[in-house]
């Protein structure tokens, strides 16, 4: 199952990158998180066996995908959604504040 959200934000695409990247280090630690530079602004994160996620970061949106069997689960598509939003939100009011 497949999550796609789109989150609006007026920072610089590098900063909020190094922003994201000091944000998450203490997960990316516990989760065993492997992120790979697609492209200049697309990364892809995978845990295990979890599934993988996809961050496109343009001039003035983000888009977030996420791919994971987990996501079938009851509730859990609406969890990650959710938690998904409140991070970002968080994120790019840290970078609007840098």
């Amino acid at each position: 199952m497949t999550i796609r959200k789109e989150y609006v934000h007026s920072c610089e695409p590098e900063k909020l990158y190094e922003v994201a990247m000091k944000e998450a280090e203490p997960y990316i630690s516990k989760f065993n998180v492997k992120i790979s530079r697609i492209s200049e602004n697309v990364f892809e994160a995978k845990v295990s066996i979890f599934g993988k996620g996809i961050i496109e970061v343009q001039k003035d949106k983000i888009i977030i995908t996420v791919d994971s069997s987990f996501l079938g689960m009851p509730g859990m598509k609406e969890k990650v959604e959710e938690m998904m939003d409140k991070y970002m939100t968080e994120l790019i009011e840290k970078c609007k504040a840098q």
